[in-house]
């Protein structure tokens, strides 16, 4: 036995030289499965709903229940589309700029997928694009830009 000990010891030494694992206390994470990983949630769309032809920003905020990075995919309404973009740290805002060209009524839509590629529900945001629409004054958008969810009745009689 005494001279099984060294041998033991030496052995253990040089694998852990190589990055091989012999003795362990510790049990490494699971890799996430189909039954423990789930998708995000809708993202939510804030940005102004009633604007003149021309270039806007919106933000995209979605949360995966597992704490996972999101990426995003937009849907204008106009026929234009971003692909997915990201990924983003899960729950952390990402604004997006879009120009608008034609007068209409149109419906953003965007959905998240995590890193192992669950998607989300779509989230949706209507928009009318008009040329009567009075331009809100700069210091209502630049609250509204800084905080979101500030204000909704406000919000709703300016039409952003």
């Amino acid at each position: 036995m005494n001279k099984i000990l060294p041998l033991v010891v030496l052995l253990i030494f040089m694998c852990s030289m190589f990055g091989e694992t012999v003795v362990s206390n510790t049990v490494a994470a699971p890799k996430k499965t189909g039954c423990d990983n789930l998708p995000p949630n809708a993202p939510r769309i804030h940005g102004p709903s009633r604007v003149k032809p021309g270039t806007y920003i919106y933000s995209f905020n979605a949360t995966d229940p597992n704490g996972d990075n999101v990426s995003y995919f937009i849907d204008w309404g106009d026929n234009r589309t971003t692909g997915w973009i990201g990924p983003f740290p899960s729950g952390k805002e990402k604004k997006v700029y879009h120009t608008f060209l034609c007068r209409g009524t149109f419906q953003i839509k965007a959905k998240a997928k995590d890193i192992y590629n669950y998607e989300g529900e779509w989230g949706f945001m209507p928009i009318i694009i008009s040329q009567e629409y009075v331009t809100l004054p700069l210091f209502f958008r630049l609250l509204f830009e800084r905080f979101p969810n500030a204000l909704p009745i406000v919000r709703y009689l300016f039409g952003y």
